[in-house]
């Protein structure tokens, strides 16, 4: 087991959005092509990406040293693609900055994780009907966010519970409740095992249902992941 700081600025990062931009600006475009690269292992999967990351070969050793190997869902090479991108690093900093990128180019050496990591986590059973957690470190107006859809193509880590987001955010900020559909319960697969971690898949759509001030400066929106049929219609009236 490795003994990962409490307090990190990379967990932040993980499930609290600096600010809106950084949560709306997301490239809209879909990412399929990773679906071309076949299956590989885990090593396999890092290649092209070890020249921005030049500690990746050590992370990964101890990604697949420590993940769950015991899970008859996935292989050692799914199980240790999601302890990964849970570990407090640069990398999954780095992955959903390249998914955020306008140009496609930039996200290109990561198809073959994406692969990996995808097909690990739609082996997983959705946590429908769930409701999660993630935040925003600034304070958005009620109005701004009213009847509005969306489409997140990062991949977008958040909480079963509040009190994992509270020590990120102050009270200057913007709490989303998703009820989810899709979403991936990941707590048996994560780095960091009380996070109670569930991650939205990249392309996941979610609606406004209504947002309320809870403090001065504290909001929080609910959120409702939405199949892209719904979003459509939605998006139509």
């Amino acid at each position: 087991k490795i003994d990962f700081p409490k307090a990190n600025l990379n967990r932040k990062d993980r499930f609290v959005d600096q600010n809106v931009s950084q949560l709306l600006e997301i490239n809209r475009m879909p990412i399929g092509e990773y679906l071309n690269c076949p299956l590989c292992t885990l090593e396999e999967s890092v290649k092209s990406i070890v020249s921005s990351i030049p500690t990746l070969p050590t992370i990964v050793c101890q990604a697949k040293t420590f993940c769950n190997k015991t899970s008859k869902l996935l292989t050692a090479d799914e199980s240790g693609a999601i302890y990964l991108y849970t570990m407090p690093t640069v990398f999954y900093q780095q992955l959903n900055q390249a998914l955020r990128e306008q140009n496609r180019e930039a996200l290109k050496p990561w198809f073959s994780f994406i692969r990996l990591i995808m097909s690990g986590l739609e082996k997983l059973p959705d946590a429908s009907g769930e409701t999660i957690w993630r935040g925003i470190s600034e304070v958005i107006g009620s109005s701004y966010f009213d009847n509005m859809t969306f489409t997140w193509w990062s991949f977008s880590s958040c909480t079963r519970d509040l009190k994992v987001i509270e020590p990120f955010i102050g009270l200057s900020s913007t709490v989303f409740a998703i009820e989810c559909k899709r979403a991936k319960d990941v707590s048996d697969f994560s780095a960091i095992k009380d996070e109670a971690e569930v991650i939205l898949l990249p392309g996941t759509n979610c609606h406004v249902k209504s947002s309320s001030l809870l403090h001065e400066k504290l909001y929080i929106v609910h959120l409702k992941e939405i199949f892209e049929q719904e979003q459509n219609k939605l998006q139509n009236e």
